[in-house]
Parts: C-alpha cells; structure tokens; sequence
C-alpha cells in the first residue's frame, strides 16, 4: 500500500480506525490492521509526526525494541521545524517509557 499513495484525508481516516482499536487495549489487532501500511513502499520521511508517533507506540507493545525509540526521534525531527529542534530538550528515558506505559486518550 505505502503511504505516498495515499491522500492526506485516507491517512487520517486509517490512523483513526487503527488508534481506536489501540486505545482498546487491541495492540495486535491494530497491528494487523496497519500491517500493509508498515511495507517498504512506505518511506519514514512521508510519515507525519501523529503516524510516527502511533508507530512508535505499536512497536513498543508489541516488543519492537530499537524500532520505537527511533520513531519517536523521527517524530520529533519531522513535528518540529528545522532549526528550532535544539531548543527542544530531549526526552529522558523515564519519560519515554511513561509516556508509551499509558494508552492515550489523546
């Protein structure tokens, strides 16, 4: 599928559906329904913050390891403007884990 392909309007769409299954605790259930946008057709850098950022989230559930932790800097590097990242501090680790330990209700 990638996500090039895809408008701006069925990107938001489809992280809708896939973020209300995850904030029912569905964790593999979003997963198989994201599964085909998670391909090598889609490039990380025509990712939005918000889709790096559920990304991110998912493969912290589902045990990704190094793969959340470098989503979430991708997410930072492209949610804020160029120039203005080193004014943003970076998150600590206890952050980080709080912030994912926690389904969003955002």
């Amino acid at each position: 599928m990638g996500s090039s392909g895809l408008f701006a309007e069925s990107r938001s769409a489809l992280l809708a559906s896939w973020q209300s299954i995850y904030k029912q605790h569905r964790f593999l259930d979003a997963y198989q329904a994201s599964a085909a946008y998670w391909n090598n057709a889609t490039a990380i850098d025509d990712l939005s913050a918000e889709e790096l950022i559920f990304a991110a989230r998912l493969a912290f559930r589902l045990g990704g390891g190094w793969r959340y932790s470098h989503l979430y800097r991708q997410s930072r590097r492209s949610a804020v403007p160029q120039g203005a990242l080193q004014e943003v501090p970076p998150l600590s680790m206890y952050q980080l884990r709080r912030y994912t330990a926690t389904p969003s209700t955002r």
